[in-house]
């Protein structure tokens, strides 16, 4: 039957069964979104109507009975638009109005990955550093470190970004420090080691290759909240954090994450942030979450406790949910923007305080 359609303000699945071999068929879906799941069996198969989302696409799978009660978790065999994800792949339902990233579709430099083991506090990181094939490793150049990096290249196309705006001219030519993390909890979420870690990759980053400016973090999720513990830790000199859907728990918004098992550490860590006191080094902070994430309300908290305490801070919603392809679409224009503040474009001169690593 084809991908869901839209009708009548109601966005519309079927799966086909004319033999009637299922015995039930339920949507696997962010249940903040839908209320009903369950399809309704029709002449030949089965049909589910719900509310439009408020989205531009819906990331989804069907879970099916067949009617010797065995149940498994599949794609929607008649919709081609499917994505790669952290936890499988999902079908796509693109909603009206929704338009890919234009990056998609630019020309980028040819690029280059080295991978390497970083031994820190926290045990070997192996980092994978990107950067342009025309730029030797003698010429010094800005670094962005990301946590969760190979992921975000190869599910949120991270690497393609960044080739397409140093071949358009957005950027300079720049490195990316594509943190692998080993034990992702025990590491992002606020680990008191972790800000040491990220500067002993940092460092091993500038041996290797010279670095030109200050530095720049980003992160999703977990990775997210560790971006922004790293620069406030203020190991190494980090002007710029880029953090989309950060984990920002707190105990009267995120109730629902009260049995994680790192909540009162990251929770502890967010309500300091009250506290802070900024004098010199602001950091310029650009946050991007979903409107209708369960991190939406912490981000939003977060901030304007950024902003009581004096950096600069500005939060991109998004329209989609916890996701790669959220993260991906949520690229331009807040990081892009935040790394020309941070670096200037390709023919400027380093920003004042850009000097060059030794």
């Amino acid at each position: 039957m084809g991908a869901p359609t839209v009708a009548d303000d109601r966005l519309v699945f079927a799966v086909d069964d004319p033999e009637h071999h299922l015995a039930m068929v339920r949507l696997e879906v962010d249940d903040d979104l839908v209320a009903d799941h369950r399809f309704r069996r029709t002449a030949d198969g089965w049909r589910l109507a719900i509310p439009l989302p408020p989205l531009g696409r819906l990331e989804y799978r069907f879970l099916v009975t067949d009617d010797h009660g065995a149940a498994q978790v599949v794609l929607d065999p008649d919709n081609p638009e499917r994505v790669a994800t952290a936890f499988g792949d999902r079908s796509v339902a693109l909603l009206p109005g929704y338009e890919p990233p234009a990056w998609l579709d630019e020309p980028g430099v040819e690029a280059v990955r080295h991978h390497d083991l970083v031994p820190t506090v926290v045990g070997d990181v192996p980092v994978t550093t990107w950067f342009p094939a025309d730029l030797p490793d003698t010429t010094p150049a800005p670094l962005l470190v990301v946590h969760d990096g190979p992921e975000y290249d190869r599910l949120a196309g991270l690497g393609q970004w960044a080739a397409s705006t140093v071949a358009t001219g957005r950027l300079p030519r720049f490195r990316m420090a594509l943190l692998q993390p080993v034990e992702r909890d025990a590491w992002y979420a606020v680990n008191p080691r972790w800000p040491d870690a990220v500067t002993a990759v940092v460092a091993e980053a500038d041996r290797r290759r010279p670095r030109r400016g200050a530095l720049v973090t980003m992160g999703a999720s977990l990775g997210g909240l560790a971006a922004l513990q790293v620069a406030l830790a203020g190991g190494v000199a980090t002007r710029g954090v880029f953090s989309q859907s950060g984990s920002f728990f707190r105990p009267e918004l995120d109730p629902q994450e009260g049995a994680y098992p790192h909540f009162d550490r990251v929770s502890g860590w967010v309500a300091e942030r009250d506290t802070d006191v900024v004098t010199e080094d602001r950091l310029d902070v650009v946050l991007t979450c979903g409107r209708r994430e369960e991190n939406h309300a912490n981000n939003v908290a977060m901030a304007a406790t950024l902003r009581a305490v004096g950096h600069d801070v500005v939060l991109h919603d998004l329209d989609d949910l916890h996701n790669y392809t959220a993260w991906r679409d949520g690229l331009e224009p807040g990081l892009g923007d935040l790394l020309v503040r941070t670096w200037g474009g390709p023919g400027d001169p380093p920003a004042s305080g850009d000097e060059e690593t030794p």
